[in-house]
């Protein structure tokens, strides 16, 4: 598997803002999510959005 994850850093800044939260902590969660996408999760539809939410929050808490 060869891919690329782009991360617009600028639109982590404005999330990390809406959210309320850290940049390296949004950052992360943008890194983790695109890593997801590559492993095959998708998040179109409700329960995929929610699965792909409790994937990132179980990564999120082994870093």
């Amino acid at each position: 598997l060869v891919s690329d994850v782009i991360i617009s850093t600028e639109t982590v800044k404005k999330n990390s803002k809406v959210f309320k939260t850290e940049y390296l902590n949004e950052l992360t969660r943008v890194i983790i999510h695109g890593l997801l996408h590559l492993c095959g999760y998708k998040d179109k539809t409700a329960e995929q959005k929610k699965t792909m939410r409790l994937k990132e929050n179980f990564f999120l808490k082994k870093i």
